[in-house]
């Protein structure tokens, strides 16, 4: 009988998507679900490679549609939500098994790792990045209550608890409203939620500057729009203010980016791109967050563009 049903969105992942699929090493535990929503490069022809992976096709684009589709033909007792990019350890599931037979056990989230390629932009995003989070030296499963210590790029998720995604969200608002959801029904309800330091996921990011700040765009833009639409001010009021303050805390925050620069052993030429790129995402994201903030109160004015 299936225990685990892998939930996997797609659109144009043909770079990555046969190193997802070989990393499940074939488990009789768990079916494996790709979503995809009109790939036109390779995907398609690369999933129908493997017979047991089911592909299921939506003309309807976004993520948190595509997660509720798969759901809707799950037949494992567990969801496991996961990003298109990653790549799964050897001994995931065999952890996460062991985790869900604990008591009360209703989400585990992985040790999610993010890999950089190490060449031009991608390779300074990697050196900060693993200042910022430093390996974990001794790997522990850790109960939380934290809705900030998960998020559905590789999350695991009983099926009698499973609330779907709103799908109005776009790429971070929608992972954290829905963690934020599943937190609060999981502690209101004595359901544990556990972060499991053993089961490692590989999380591939290869972006140019330029489709780096595409994402931050749309991504900012309608967060400032779901934040009105569902009335979650107090939830983001730090974050509102620090986007309508940003033209004056810009300056101090440039301090923080030359000490993360220097932390990180960035050269100085890598320093010379890094901190300017980090001011004007500050800024170019606070913008459209803002955008969408006013878009969604006063109307068509602010649309996104």
């Amino acid at each position: 009988m299936v225990y685990f049903s892998a939930i996997i969105p797609t659109l144009n992942e043909e770079r990555i998507i046969e190193d997802c699929i070989l990393s499940f090493r074939k488990n009789k535990d768990v079916e494996i679900i790709v979503i995809d929503c009109g790939s036109s490069d390779k995907t398609v022809e690369i999933v129908k490679k493997y017979p047991y992976v089911k592909l299921l096709h939506t003309e309807r684009k976004g993520h948190f549609h595509q997660k509720n589709v798969g759901v809707k033909h799950a037949k494992g007792k567990v969801l496991l939500f996961m990003d298109a990019d990653i790549i799964l350890s050897q001994d995931f599931f065999k952890n996460m098994k062991q985790d869900f037979k604990g008591k009360n056990v209703g989400m585990v989230m992985a040790n999610v790792i993010h890999d950089f390629p190490e060449k031009g932009f991608s390779a300074i995003r990697k050196k900060i990045h693993d200042y910022q989070y430093r390996p974990i030296k001794s790997p522990v499963v850790r109960q939380t209550k934290n809705w900030k210590d998960v998020g559905s790029v590789c999350l695991c998720v009983k099926k009698e608890i499973f609330q779907p995604f709103d799908e109005r969200s776009y790429y971070g608002f929608g992972d954290w409203e829905f963690c934020s959801r599943m937190t609060k029904y999981c502690n209101e309800n004595d359901i544990k939620i556990l972060v499991d330091e053993r089961a490692d996921a590989v999380h591939f990011l290869d972006d140019s500057i330029k489709q780096y700040f595409k994402k931050i765009r749309r991504a900012w833009y309608f967060d400032g729009v779901l934040v009105v639409k569902n009335k979650m001010y107090n939830r983001f009021r730090g974050r509102i203010i620090r986007s309508i303050l940003s033209p004056i805390l810009v300056f101090p925050a440039i301090f923080k980016y030359f000490y993360e620069s220097s932390k990180a052993k960035l050269t100085f030429r890598e320093t010379a791109v890094y901190v300017p790129v980090a001011c004007y995402r500050y800024l170019y994201g606070s913008y459209y967050f803002i955008k969408g903030v006013l878009k969604e109160k006063y109307g068509n004015a602010f649309d996104f563009k």
